[in-house]
Order: structure tokens, then C-alpha cells, then sequence
């Protein structure tokens, strides 16, 4: 299947953006985030999951691999000069693959799918940790990828919307459908390693890189005093942002195991 007929699929599948699911705070046991932690911008999934083995589930996974070797292609490039016609180029700021990521995480999410979504999106997350030191911090592109991610597992681990509370398609035969055990260790693994990561790299209130006010001064005016400008952006807030990096997944599998973690 060529590229234009997958993203022609991605079109069929998506739902136009205000229709978007727009999260709110859930309220877990033992969570305590902030109600802008939690608006993931997640489609709506189907109503039913896909057939095994049909000509939907085929086109999903072929769409979803398509899009993430063209995510690795692009980024492999990004440490060469560009070939004389080559149409692919590579990444030059980490927003722009963070997007092609998300594409592919709207799409198996409004699959409702669960055979699908896990291993792809255990297989995304674990890609981003390979990618993200690659590119100057970008918090802003960062968190909102991983907000939604954390959202997608948390409610993969117990087959129910993580805001909703509504029950996902394909979970007809308990929660061990979207996630087995080892799919469960798995994504803790991963996360552990994404929450170890993202504390070295944007722990330290690291500037937005590639948002709407790069043009904009990095300070604000002098202080009263009329000593050094204050940061624009207070470290305090992305710090805070950072702690709660995967904190629902941390949760459900943290119940899921029996609160060993």
C-alpha cells in the first residue's frame, strides 16, 4: 500500500477535530493532578473493535508501521545533509516528529482495537525514549505526547476509559485483552524509563523550543527593584509537569499488580 493510500486511511479514520475527546481530570485512587494534566485531545473509539484478520485491522497495522518507519527514516536522516531529490527530509525540530507520532496514536485509538493498540503503542513509547535525546528540550511537544499516552495505557491496563469510566471496545472478555501481565510489566519498564529520562532532560525547566513565542523575549520585565528579569516560564511548573509524567499508568499498574512496583 502506498503512502498517499495510508494517509488517505488515516483521514477515513479520524473524526474532524471538534468531535475530539477532551479528557478530564479522572479521580484515581491516590492521584492528585492538575485538571490541565489530562486534556489529551483523543478521538472517540469505535464502537466495536476491529475483526481479527480483517481487511480494517490489516489496514490499521500496515498504516501504523508505515508511519512509524517513516518516523525512523526521518530521524535517521536528521544526522545527514539531504540528498539532491530526496522528498524525505529529516526532523529538524522534535515537535514535528512528536506530531507524526500522535497521528499514529489518534488512529489506533479510534480503532478500538485492543490487539492492536497495545504492542503498537508499547512500541511507540519505547521509540520516543530512543528519539527525544536527540533534540533540544521541547516541554511543550513532550508532555502533551505523553499525557496521551499515559491516558492510552492506563485505560489499555483496565479496560475502561481512563476519564470516561465507559467500557472500551474489545474488552468483552476481561481486562486481560488490551494488556496480559507481561504487557504490564513491560509498559513499567517503559514508563520507569521515560519518567528516568525526561527528569534529566527537562527536569531543570528546560525554554519550550519550537512553540508560538519563540519570537518573544525568554523574560519578563525587570522587577520592582529593577534587578535581573524573572523567567518567562516558570521552571516550577514544568518540573511539576515532569513528576507526573505516566502517574495514572503508574496507578492502574500498580493495582493491577497488587501496588508492587
Amino acid at each position: 500500500m502506498s503512502e498517499s493510500q495510508h494517509d488517505h486511511l488515516a483521514a477515513g479514520f479520524l473524526p474532524p477535530t471538534p468531535t475530539s475527546l477532551h479528557s478530564p481530570a479522572p479521580s484515581l485512587p491516590g492521584a492528585t493532578p492538575s485538571p490541565a494534566n489530562f486534556i489529551t485531545e483523543l478521538p472517540h473509539p469505535r464502537s466495536r473493535a476491529l475483526r481479527p484478520g480483517s481487511n480494517k485491522e490489516d489496514m490499521v497495522r500496515d498504516y501504523a508501521s508505515a508511519k512509524l518507519m517513516r518516523v525512523a527514516r526521518r530521524y535517521v536522516k536528521k544526522f545527514s545533509d539531504p540528498e539532491p531529490g530526496d522528498e524525505l527530509t529529516g526532523y529538524t525540530r522534535f515537535e514535528e516528529l512528536c506530531n507524526d507520532l500522535d497521528a499514529v496514536v489518534n488512529v489506533l485509538w479510534l480503532s478500538g482495537t485492543p490487539s492492536l493498540q497495545t504492542q503498537i503503542l508499547l512500541r511507540i513509547a519505547s521509540e520516543f525514549t530512543e528519539y527525544a535525546p536527540s533534540f533540544p528540550p521541547d516541554p511543550v511537544a513532550t508532555l502533551k505526547l505523553l499525557r496521551k499516552l499515559d491516558h492510552c495505557f492506563a485505560s489499555l491496563t483496565t479496560g475502561r476509559d481512563l476519564a470516561t469510566r465507559e467500557a472500551l471496545p474489545g474488552f468483552e472478555s476481561g481486562p486481560s485483552a488490551g494488556m496480559t501481565t507481561t504487557d504490564v510489566v513491560r509498559c513499567r519498564s517503559t514508563v520507569e524509563n521515560t519518567r528516568a529520562l525526561m527528569f534529566n532532560l527537562l527536569g531543570d525547566g528546560a525554554t519550550e523550543v519550537g512553540s508560538e513565542d519563540d519570537d518573544d523575549s525568554e523574560t519578563d520585565g525587570p522587577d520592582e527593584d529593577g534587578g535581573t528579569p524573572a523567567p518567562r516560564a516558570a521552571a516550577g511548573t514544568i518540573n511539576t509537569d515532569v513528576d507526573r509524567i505516566y502517574e495514572n499508568t503508574l496507578i492502574v499498574i500498580g493495582e493491577r499488580l497488587g501496588g508492587v512496583l
